[in-house]
């Protein structure tokens, strides 16, 4: 186990990009709101991708989730979701993490308004395999499976409470981290 300081206090989400590079992305909820690029190999952030121009002013209700989605056709091989815990919007980002390594350039792609309507997202997760793109909503203790425009294919009521973390394994196996210092499985 290695345990990297990196200095900020408002790290709210990680996602990976390429599983055969150096480099994780996690999300800033203040101080920039950003996506910051951490380079394991290195132990540092290397990159800050500034979000503050599309996604100030939601003090502690801002960023809450993050995933990547790749797209074999994408110059930068996919895109960044970002969730908004205030909203439930979903804001797409184009990052240049492929094509060019000083560059911090944030592209705006688009906003998905899901279908669901639920405010309190915190927690994201793209499923590459069912291309399935999951989201948690915390105060409704729900998980949506929904496609990339945000439309419902399935919804999961949560016996827990205080949602904050989430992630798909093997088999059906899904892992939910809450507030209250627990962690949930459950088999879908």
């Amino acid at each position: 186990v290695v345990i990297w300081d990196v200095g900020n206090s408002d790290l709210e989400a990680v996602t990976v990009a390429n599983p055969e590079s150096d480099f994780v992305y996690v999300g800033v909820e203040q101080n920039p709101v950003s996506i910051q690029e951490f380079n394991l190999a290195e132990g540092q952030m290397t990159r800050m991708f500034d979000l503050e121009p599309w996604l100030s002013g939601y003090a502690n209700e801002g960023l809450e989730g993050l995933t990547f989605v790749p797209d074999a056709d994408d110059v930068e091989g996919g895109r960044f979701y970002v969730g908004i815990q205030a909203t439930g919007e979903i804001h797409v980002f184009s990052l240049p993490v492929l094509s060019s390594s000083p560059n911090t350039e944030v592209t705006f792609v688009e906003s998905i308004v899901p279908e669901n309507q639920m405010t309190d997202l915190s927690g994201l997760y793209y499923c590459l395999q069912n291309d399935i793109l999951y989201a948690i909503y915390d105060s409704f203790n729900v998980l949506v499976g929904m496609d990339r425009e945000g439309v419902t294919l399935k919804a999961w009521q949560l016996p827990g409470n205080d949602q904050e973390g989430f992630a798909m394994g093997e088999n059906g196996l899904v892992y939910v981290a809450e507030d209250v210092d627990e962690v949930w499985r459950y088999r879908f």
